[in-house]
């Protein structure tokens, strides 16, 4: 997963107990994959895979998912498959996901999205932040 920001910035977060909760910083790139492996849309359920966007709308890793809290970058937290802060959508047009709760928000104050965007082999990148008026 590549911050399409900086190009030479990844993700590559550990998925466990003590990781719950924390934000979801970018590292250098390294191109060995591992934990920077790219993300991929829902595939057979028997692929071993690291993160994915699950038919239900998670970008998920294991029990894990991106979970946003409402202000600064995601955070990593075990899925409660309540959609809601954990529910991102898949846009073919432009490449893109995006969490829908602030999409949908009517609060009159200014918020953030995170918008990400699936480069050609799969890898997930940064895209852009938007406000909300």
């Amino acid at each position: 997963i590549r911050n399409r920001g900086r190009n030479s910035s990844c993700i590559d977060h550990e998925v466990n107990r003590n990781t719950v909760n924390k934000s979801i910083s970018p590292y250098p790139c390294h191109g060995q994959k591992g934990n920077q492996v790219s993300l991929v849309i829902y595939f057979n359920k028997s692929e071993k895979l690291l993160w994915y966007l699950s038919k239900a709308g998670e970008i998920r890793r294991d029990e894990y998912c991106f979970d946003y809290t409402g202000s600064g970058a995601p955070v990593i937290y075990e899925c409660h498959g309540l959609k809601g802060n954990q529910l991102w959508e898949y846009y073919h047009e432009v490449n893109q996901c995006q969490l829908l709760e602030l999409l949908f928000s009517s609060s009159k104050e200014i918020e953030t999205i995170k918008k990400w965007r699936l480069n050609s082999d799969g890898g997930l990148l940064y895209e852009t932040a938007l406000t909300i008026k």
